[in-house]
């Protein structure tokens, strides 16, 4: 019997919550969304008690998959995308890529991503 394992991937979570693509709806925001997803990784946070913390490290160390990261390039697609389907945006991730100040967590979308479960592991040299 084979256990198949799909990784986390911030990406499909971002997609799938009502309240990051509520939010992508303004410019500034999106902007400060393509900025956190640049030179930083992240981590899926499995929810166990204060008790279970030992296993979710066991857990991290055998997924083998720790951390999630992207490019720049594909740091705009993904927002890009999201508010193209959304708000018929037509924009690609030019319109995101080098906007400055790459690898900046604000608090929003810090405060977002802990919501869906996900926190930064290696913050940007940047800030």
């Amino acid at each position: 019997m084979s256990i198949e394992y799909n990784p986390p991937n911030l990406e499909e979570d971002m997609i799938a919550s009502k309240e990051i693509v509520k939010l992508l709806y303004n410019d500034k925001i999106a902007d400060d969304f393509y900025r956190a997803l640049c030179n930083n990784q992240w981590r899926k946070v499995e929810d166990f008690s204060d008790d279970d913390q030992e296993a979710q490290q066991i857990i991290q160390k055998l997924k083998n998959q720790d951390f999630w990261s992207v490019s720049w390039r594909n740091a705009g697609s993904i927002i890009a995308d999201i508010r193209n389907k959304h708000y018929n945006a037509n924009e690609d991730y030019l319109d995101y890529y080098c906007a400055g100040y790459e690898g900046t967590v604000s608090k929003l979308v810090e405060d977002s991503f802990k919501k869906i479960g996900w926190v930064v592991v290696c913050r940007s040299q940047n800030m």
